[in-house]
């Protein structure tokens, strides 16, 4: 059986995650922050939206897994959940305020900051709704601030990779893989 969670990501393979996560982004026509601002008034939620692809921020993921109905499956292999994980995503329960859940393909986590606390409940949301989760660590602290720069934003500690099909997808899916 395969491990729940890789082990985290760091040095030249770290180098390798974020420009094959920068790559995508620009094959995807993300427009980030850092770019030209007349290019950004796109639509908010439209093709060129880094909202589109990732749900960014501690809190935000944090909704965004609780929203997702645990799985009740024990024993089930990261090739599995990542066959399952785009797919498998049901209605929320009746009553519930925003309706379905956000589809999750994965989740990214500096694991570097402080306090570690901030992140420490991650793992387990993940793997109670069957997601996988790619840990960072670029040292010192660095990991929010290089996976942040990569997605134009000043810092990123969590984000959530939406599902879907684009070339951020496929260049994740890859990286899961391996």
């Amino acid at each position: 059986m395969e491990s729940e969670f890789q082990r985290p990501i760091s040095g030249k393979p770290l180098d390798s995650f974020l420009e094959s996560l920068s790559r995508a982004l620009k094959d995807s026509g993300v427009i980030l922050k850092s770019e030209d601002s007349t290019e950004r008034s796109r639509d908010q939620h439209g093709r060129g939206s880094l909202k589109a692809h990732f749900c960014t921020g501690i809190n935000n993921v944090t909704r965004t897994l609780e929203r997702i109905p645990k799985q009740e499956k024990k024993g089930i292999s990261l090739s599995q959940k990542l066959a399952t994980s785009m797919a498998s995503c049901e209605e929320a329960p009746a009553g519930s305020p925003r309706g379905k859940p956000i589809k999750l393909q994965a989740i990214i986590v500096a694991m570097d900051v402080q306090p570690k606390i901030l992140v420490s409940h991650i793992g387990e949301l993940c793997m109670s709704r069957g997601i996988p989760m790619v840990s960072i660590i670029g040292g010192d602290g660095m990991g929010s601030l290089r996976l942040g720069k990569t997605l134009g934003l000043r810092t990123a500690t969590v984000i959530g990779v939406k599902a879907g099909s684009s070339p951020i997808n496929a260049a994740l899916q890859a990286i899961l893989k391996k």
